[in-house]
């Protein structure tokens, strides 16, 4: 059964909310400072997302419309998005950054 894109969206904003949750759990050592993330939408996704609502994220990932943008939040609150931030890919967060997450957080 293929999922739909709506339904891959919907898992992959839940799986990068629970890695922003486990990277919460591990500041950085200088004041407070912890890694966040969030989707990235490029400027074309809105349209083009539209005319392909029937495949899953990963074409919109490999086309680079979907990304995944990791920041730092301050103690207080504030983010760094604008000088200090980094874009990934879907595949990179799920080869990459979600299994080392996990792994941290089992020890």
């Amino acid at each position: 059964m293929r999922i739909l894109f709506k339904d891959s969206l919907k898992v992959l904003e839940a799986e990068i909310q629970h890695a922003s949750t486990l990277a919460s759990g591990f500041p950085i050592q200088y004041d407070g400072v912890c890694l966040q993330m969030c989707m990235s939408y490029s400027l074309a996704a809105h349209l083009f997302l539209l005319l392909v609502t029937w495949t899953d994220c990963n074409l919109a990932g490999v086309l680079g419309l979907l990304g995944i943008m990791i920041y730092k939040v301050h103690a207080d609150g504030s983010t760094t998005m604008s000088t200090c931030e980094k874009k990934t890919t879907i595949r990179e967060f799920y080869a990459v950054i979600f299994p080392s997450l996990l792994q941290l957080q089992n020890g």
